[in-house]
């Protein structure tokens, strides 16, 4: 995460987040941790951020996404 959890809007968490890179879903149906684009962009080049949970409380840079993927996937 570009900044410290928490310091963003109230309730809300990085899933809710543009910045939050969403990756896709696990086997089990439970979304996958990624990576903040933020944090990349503020860092090097060569250094990527480790992935982060979808439930992580918000940052400073918090940008609200319109239509945010589920916390789980729905099986067909």
């Amino acid at each position: 995460m570009a900044s410290w959890g928490g310091e963003g809007p109230a309730g809300k968490s990085c899933r809710e987040c543009l910045h939050w890179l969403h990756a896709g879903y696990l086997e089990s149906g439970m979304i996958k941790k990624a990576v903040c684009n933020k944090f990349q962009s503020l860092m090097s080049p060569m250094r990527r951020g480790i992935p982060i949970p979808h439930y992580a409380p918000a940052c400073k840079y918090f940008t609200q996404v319109d239509n945010s993927p589920s916390a789980f996937r729905e099986k067909k």
